[in-house]
């Protein structure tokens, strides 16, 4: 069966993006290295000349995952690393400052985060503890206050969260016990989960969904050094090869956007 998606956008460590269109991938085009680095070095703290990060924000925290809603509601979830690694979401109304809530708990070393908010505005996010377990989070402020679940043990590498046009979540990330990509997502109240595509081994990943709660995911898979791209529609994977050379570093990132018609 033919993908026949109008349009995906991968874009790659910062380095190229590729672009399907009718359902074949396009040559990757390479943005200016310049730019690259300036984006790369500045991160939030007005890269471009352009983004004011929170008071504090670089000096006391990690990296800033940020989602919007419906209001243009901005939240921001991240992990102060001067002292403590509590996590925090941060929010911000348009027109005023930004401020944030705090979670502690058990977990001694959060990181590689994600954040969402669904069409009722509620967030979610997603976090792996590095210690342990190596357990892999959901949180989300639903009742009004932060709440985490545990969802999956054995995780690293990066995680991302998304939720679909019906309200579902999903979650994506690498299990190390079985060094694959795993989509969890929830069906009720209850989380599922299964092997993304073919069984990748996903040092860097991205995560979107799409029209018809298709869900889109973008990876490195480390067993061969190849850029692949993934969907679910119906119920079933399908998976492409867009590059045999990426720039295989999971310390990169990676995204993914989809067009919504």
């Amino acid at each position: 069966m033919g993908l026949n998606l109008k349009r995906v956008f991968l874009l790659v460590g910062v380095v190229s993006l590729s672009l399907m269109l009718a359902g074949c991938w396009l040559t990757p085009v390479t943005v200016d290295p310049n730019l690259r680095a300036g984006l790369f070095n500045s991160s939030v703290n007005k890269p471009l000349g352009s983004w004011i990060a929170p008071d504090g924000f670089m000096e006391d925290n990690y990296y800033f995952p940020i989602a919007r809603d419906t209001s243009n509601n901005l939240y921001g979830l991240t992990k102060n690393t001067l002292g403590s690694n509590t996590i925090r979401i941060y929010s911000k109304q348009p027109g005023s400052e930004w401020s944030y809530s705090s979670l502690t708990g058990e977990f001694s070393n959060p990181d590689w985060m994600d954040i969402t908010v669904d069409s009722s505005g509620i967030v979610h996010g997603s976090f792996l503890n590095l210690s342990g377990d190596y357990g892999l989070y959901y949180l989300t402020n639903a009742t009004g206050t932060l709440t985490t679940y545990k969802i999956a043990t054995g995780t690293s590498y990066a995680t991302r969260i998304a939720a679909d046009g019906s309200g579902n979540l999903h979650i994506t990330a690498t299990n190390i016990l079985d060094n694959v990509l795993k989509h969890y997502w929830t069906l009720g109240s209850v989380w599922q989960n299964e092997v993304v595509g073919d069984g990748y081994f996903a040092t860097a990943h991205a995560m979107a969904t799409g029209p018809g709660n298709t869900v889109h995911v973008a990876l490195l898979n480390a067993t061969d050094s190849t850029l692949v791209y993934s969907v679910k529609s119906a119920g079933l994977w399908q998976s492409q090869v867009v590059s045999n050379n990426p720039y295989n570093n999971f310390f990169l990132g990676i995204g993914i956007a989809v067009k919504s018609n």
